[in-house]
């Protein structure tokens, strides 16, 4: 069996080693944004019925966890109906920086950055930039907490991710 990873590799996204993504994801808008607006990073983990819109660029860096479910809109467009005059097309990328965790069916809309090793509760709506070290949860999404030692725990363990992977790529 082809996994997800291997598939998505071939249409031209660039996955890194030892990533995890399920078999029943769900990419958007790849035929009109092309297939190289997602970049996926080492380590990384992708649940079940996650679902990317790629009519702007997705990155997901090294040493992400993202639950089921989770969709990533990068574009807001009410296409040619009425309200177009009141909501014009919106759109930008998206980005998980390294070590960050997003709950089951959160939704991270256009233009928002997820800092490095943040943590997003379950069912969150992400509508703007959430900073390095926090946690944040709710419609909208709202940081709660702010960590210190955890966040340098995790940058310690995505430096050990870096060696160990460079590792592998000399003992090839």
């Amino acid at each position: 069996m082809v996994s997800a990873c291997n598939v998505l590799r071939i249409f031209g996204v660039s996955v890194g080693p030892h990533t995890s993504i399920a078999s029943d994801i769900c990419i958007w808008n790849a035929n009109n944004s092309g297939w190289d607006n997602l970049s996926i990073g080492a380590n990384v983990y992708i649940g079940p019925r996650c679902l990317f819109d790629l009519a702007s660029k997705i990155t997901i860096e090294d040493d992400v966890s993202v639950s089921a479910q989770v969709s990533f809109i990068t574009h807001f467009d009410v296409d040619n109906r009425p309200l177009r005059h009141i909501f014009p097309r919106r759109e930008g990328p998206i980005t998980v920086e390294r070590g960050a965790w997003l709950g089951v069916n959160t939704t991270v809309l256009h233009g928002v950055t997820i800092g490095k090793c943040a943590m997003i509760g379950a069912m969150s709506l992400v509508n703007k930039d959430v900073p390095p070290n926090s946690l944040s949860v709710g419609i909208p999404c709202k940081v709660i907490k702010r960590f210190d030692k955890p966040a340098e725990t995790c940058q310690e363990q995505s430096a050990r991710t870096q060696i160990n992977d460079s590792r592998t790529k000399t003992a090839r």
